[in-house]
Formats: structure tokens, sequence, C-alpha cells
């Protein structure tokens, strides 16, 4: 039998480890699937512990997928990237899953200037960091490509943009575009929620889910208004990061409400045919 590893983090509040997790659950029988930890303290602080009993698992499988999001693998992204590109190295077999990767960001000289010439001295100023931080981040995901690249891995995304992006920092890289969607043959992880929705959506058109973190950046909002628009019914299901400033700040019943008001802002809303459903978890659940 086959011993393929997945390194991610796991049993704990996080998007990429509940996604790995249903990944292990759903592999054939034929195949022994192993999870392997990234311990939550390397986040904070990486120790030569820890990495060595990463390296000295991922040495002895057949083949290993790494879920190469940076936040899970250091404190910092050069950090993260260190330890990823080891692993990379160690590894017989080598998949790596990138959920999302960085774009290569714009002249920072040249956006500087024509924000100085149109008198936008504060936002300028914003830039200069912004800028910098885009910078660190995306040539960590470019040491990640072409160390991958050269070890003959296999690259995973979500979508034909992060396959551009890759494409664009080596063309020799393998991708693969495998949206993340929850087919019939999966088990389910919440049949009480799927029950719930069932009650709560009044119609026969086929429903879009969206899960994840609340987020400003994740835009729930945009997607919630163009499914108005359509055939579809749209479910919203999330809760507040750990790391998020308004963590335990806002009641879900607050977080539910603001949502609803945005999205049905320029909608009128039929409660006889909702085609939206929010479900907000509890701060110290997962979905």
């Amino acid at each position: 039998m086959r011993r393929i590893g997945i390194v991610s983090s796991f049993n704990i509040l996080c998007g990429n480890a509940a996604y790995s997790e249903a990944l292990i659950k759903n592999m054939p029988k034929e195949i022994e699937c192993i999870p392997v930890e990234i311990p939550y303290e390397i986040q904070k602080k990486q120790s030569k512990e820890f990495i060595s009993l990463i390296i000295d698992q991922v040495r002895n499988l057949d083949a290993v997928n790494i879920q190469a999001e940076l936040g899970l693998f250091g404190p910092t992204p050069t950090q993260s990237t260190k330890l990823i590109c080891k692993i990379i190295k160690e590894c017989k077999i080598v998949s790596i899953t990138m959920h999302r990767v960085e774009s290569k960001p714009q002249n920072l000289t040249r956006l500087i200037y024509d924000e100085f010439k149109n008198k936008k001295i504060l936002k300028a100023i914003g830039s200069i960091f912004k800028e910098y931080a885009k910078k660190k981040t995306y040539q960590s995901y470019k040491k990640i490509v072409n160390n991958g690249v050269s070890k003959n891995a296999h690259f995973i995304v979500h979508t034909n943009r992060e396959k551009k992006r890759i494409h664009s920092i080596n063309k020799l890289a393998k991708v693969s575009v495998h949206p993340i969607v929850w087919p019939d043959s999966l088990v389910a992880c919440n049949t009480k929620m799927d029950k719930k929705i069932a009650t709560c959506i009044k119609n026969d058109h086929p429903t879009i889910g969206m899960f994840g973190f609340i987020s400003e950046y994740k835009n729930f909002v945009r997607p919630a208004h163009i499914i108005q628009n359509t055939e579809f019914n749209l479910v919203l299901a999330g809760g507040t990061h750990p790391a998020s400033f308004s963590y335990g700040k806002e009641t879900h019943e607050e977080i539910t409400a603001r949502l609803l008001s945005d999205i049905f802002s320029q909608h009128e809303h039929d409660n006889n045919d909702r085609k939206v459903y929010i479900k907000i978890s509890p701060d110290n659940q997962t979905l």
C-alpha cells in the first residue's frame, strides 16, 4: 500500500486544516494517507526539534502533498519559505497545493513618484510599506515555485489566475487547476447544517457555497449581489478568524445582520423564496 503524506495544519481553527482533513477522509482505501502536522508553535517560533520531526516523516513516505500557505510554516515569509523548500528537497515525489500565489509587485519607485506628484503623500507612505510586504511575499512564492520545478513537483491551484502567476515565475512548472468542490461522492462534514440549509431555501435552484473566515478581502458581498440575478442560491458560512482584530468583538447576530444589509441593500428580499442563507460559526468552533 502506498503511503502518501499531507503536510498541513491539523486540529486547529483553520481553513487549511479543515481542507486537509477532508482530503485525508476521502482518500481511496487503497492509499494510506498520513497527516504530517505543522505544529502551531512553528508559526510563532521555528524550532529544530519540530523541523527534524517533519523532515523525518516526509523522508519515509512514497509521496507528499504540501499545503503551501506561508503563515502555517513560520513567523515570517523568509522562515516559512526556508522550511517549505527544505521539505520539498527531502520528498521522493511531491505535489504542492498553492491556495494563493502573490502577483509580481508594481515598480515601487514609479508608484511612489506618481503619488507624490499628485500630492498623495499619506497614500505614498502607505504604499511603501504595502508594496515592500508584497515584494517579500512574491519573492517567497517565487523561491517555492523554482524549488518545486527543480524537484519535478506538480503544482495544484484553484484558479486559472494562480496558474498564470506560477507560469509567469517559471514556464516549466507543471500546474493543474483544481477548484475547491464538494461532489456528492465525498463524505459531508456537517449533516446538521445541510438539513438546516435545506429547510431555509424555498426553491429548487442549484446551490453554491462560500466557506471560510469572514473578512473584508474575501468579498462575500459581490458574489451575493451577482447571485441575485441568476438561477442559483448562495450559502455563506464562516466565522471570525482568531487572528482578526474583530475576533470576539462582534456577535454572530451582528455579523449576519451586517452581511444581509450589505447583500440586500440593492435588491428586494423575498423571505418566501430566500436565495441567500448565512451561517456564522461560533468563534471557538469550526463549521
